[in-house]
């Protein structure tokens, strides 16, 4: 969504539009006008500098008519946004059909500077000569959870559900990124020191809605009550 009545099209903000048990939720994030909030460009204005750049100039000459632009998508990599502009070949024309992506753009919403690459990640390494980190995939990173408990000592024992009289969190965190990875760690180590340590016995696991792995330690109280401590921990 664009500023109304702004000459440089700025970013005024974005609509999420949820999907899954929230299907048909939309809600507005509005871009911060303090500072040079406002210098964040919109859609429009990231087309009119990649259009006007003059090596994506010279590319798209070469096509003649048979392009297209492809969904112009935004992403937030290091704290910054960026417009992703695909660029497509279509040998009959517009509205025939798409053979191929010869390149892809990316412009950056703050200064306009563009770059070009074969896929994404050339594109913004040709931009500002990093490559984003490689995060964990998701079996190392459930590997890396596992092994923090093995490394301390404790075995958890897979299970699909254990049914208590009581089910206690007592923390939680989300490893997706590698740098998730100091609070996890953390967690994990608070969680053995105050309950594994206190209460013996086995540590349980178990995953929870395809996305969460649990790790838990039971304990009966002297009333005969039977209560799971857990964590629970995001891993997708």
């Amino acid at each position: 969504v664009e500023f109304l009545g702004s000459e440089g099209k700025n970013l005024a903000g974005m609509y999420i539009v949820h999907g899954g048990s929230r299907l048909g939720e939309i809600h507005l994030l509005t871009a911060p006008t303090a500072g040079n909030a406002t210098s964040l460009i919109g859609p429009t204005a990231a087309v009119s500098s990649f259009q006007t750049n003059s090596e994506v100039r010279e590319k798209l000459t070469l096509f003649g008519a048979n392009y297209k632009f492809g969904n112009i998508l935004l992403y937030m990599i290091g704290q910054r946004l960026y417009y992703f502009i695909p660029v497509y070949i279509t040998p009959g024309g517009m509205g025939q059909v798409i053979t191929k992506m010869p390149f892809i753009g990316i412009v950056d919403a703050v200064t306009r500077e563009v770059a070009i690459g074969s896929d994404s990640l050339s594109a913004f390494y040709t931009l500002t000569g990093n490559i984003p980190a490689e995060q964990p995939a998701e079996e190392e990173r459930l590997r890396d959870i596992y092994m923090a408990f093995v490394d301390r000592g404790y075995i958890p024992i897979n299970v699909t559900r254990i049914k208590f009289d009581f089910e206690i969190l007592v923390g939680n965190a989300s490893y997706i990124r590698s740098g998730d990875w100091a609070k996890v760690n953390s967690t994990i180590a608070s969680f053995i020191s105050n309950y594994v340590e206190v209460y013996g016995g086995k540590v349980y696991s178990w995953i929870e809605e395809g996305n969460t792995v649990n790790y838990g330690v039971p304990h009966v109280d002297s009333e005969g009550f039977k209560s799971m401590y857990y964590i629970s921990i995001r891993y997708r």
